[in-house]
């Protein structure tokens, strides 16, 4: 399933069945925090639907989010319909590593459960294993 979310023509979300979760894919030209909000709450909204306890999230954006728009975005993430809701996050470019980490902290703060990785290897391993 591939989705255009409405107002961004240029923005990407794809949905993938996998062995046991929920794979979704963004990229594409994001536009800021509201674009962000919006395709992280239809990648919940859609693991909800579809029964999953578990999603993994790959992105790939040319332009990282500021500082200040990741942690409105993590804010954000930890307030959606996440209680049941294995996350792993993966984002293809490296260098946005340690903004992501600022991002896993600031969500878990907030009672979000999530964590961020740099291997879709490991972000598997990590959803797909039995302890927290």
């Amino acid at each position: 399933l591939n989705m255009q979310p409405q107002g961004s023509d240029d923005l990407s979300i794809s949905f993938e069945d996998r062995n046991g979760y929920l794979y979704a894919f963004f990229s594409g030209e994001r536009r800021g925090l509201e674009d962000a909000k919006r395709y992280w709450l239809t990648a919940v909204e859609e693991c909800n639907k579809r029964g999953y306890k578990r999603l993994l999230v790959e992105q790939y954006f040319p332009r990282p989010l500021s500082r200040i728009d990741t942690f409105y975005l993590a804010e954000a993430i930890a307030r959606m319909p996440i209680q049941n809701i294995r996350i792993a996050f993966v984002d293809r470019d490296i260098d946005q590593n340690g903004i992501n980490m600022f991002a896993e902290t600031v969500a878990v703060n907030r009672g979000g459960v999530g964590k961020v990785f740099t291997s879709f290897v490991e972000a598997e391993a990590y959803l797909l294993s039995e302890t927290p």
